[in-house]
């Protein structure tokens, strides 16, 4: 996503939308009209069926308004989720490195990959918590991924901690996200569980403090 990607995500966005649904400027994009606008402050609340507009970014940054799903970038290899028969701590490692950098590559298909069956998050922000599962978690993803023109995320992480087949890993994540020319900058706490599901390592669970 949130941070997390992910999770935090989506509250920056819905500030970014809201924010954008504001008074009407003297030019606006062509295919942004009033209707457009009122449905973008709904992108990250409504549920999926709800929505009448998506906002699509294109692998040359140009940004749609449409009704119809966004096309997904092409999922980049190098990023795919770590193969292993053995969780290790460079397993663990390597599993939150690459689901950074699909997130800051735009890259919604390989970040869902890393989300066991089992996966939950949450959200810890000043007004109270907020719960995922796996399908929640990966449609917010890809919605954010998106409509963003811009998404970077960095982490500094502790060593793994290892204990019956799970890793834990405490990371101190930086956001930046630019989304309708609007771009907000954040910092969480998150704590990651790793665990190696069907051969390939994977998120568990992922829990987000914003500060």
């Amino acid at each position: 996503m949130p941070s997390f990607l992910a999770p935090a995500l989506r509250l920056r966005a819905v500030r970014i939308l809201r924010a954008a649904a504001g008074p009407l400027p003297t030019t606006r994009h062509p295919a942004m009209n009033n209707a457009s606008r009122i449905a973008l402050c709904s992108l990250f609340l409504a549920p999926t069926a709800a929505l009448a507009v998506n906002v699509c970014t294109d692998a040359s940054g140009k940004t749609v308004y449409q009704q119809q799903p966004c096309l997904a970038l092409a999922p980049r290899q190098e990023n795919a989720p770590v193969a292993a028969r053995t969780l290790t701590a460079a397993v663990a490692t390597e599993t939150i490195r690459r689901f950074r950098a699909s997130l800051s590559s735009r890259d919604a298909t390989n970040a869902a990959n890393f989300l066991a069956p089992s996966f939950t998050a949450s959200i810890q922000t000043a007004k109270g918590a907020e719960q995922y599962d796996r399908a929640a978690f990966a449609d917010m993803l890809t919605r954010v991924l998106n409509a963003a023109t811009v998404y970077k995320s960095s982490a500094k992480c502790t060593a793994p901690v290892l204990a019956d087949s799970i890793a834990t890993v405490a990371c101190e994540v930086h956001e930046t996200l630019t989304i309708l020319k609007k771009t907000s900058d954040g910092v969480s706490s998150d704590t990651h569980r790793i665990a190696v599901v069907d051969g390939v390592a994977k998120f568990v669970s992922i829990a987000s403090i914003q500060r």
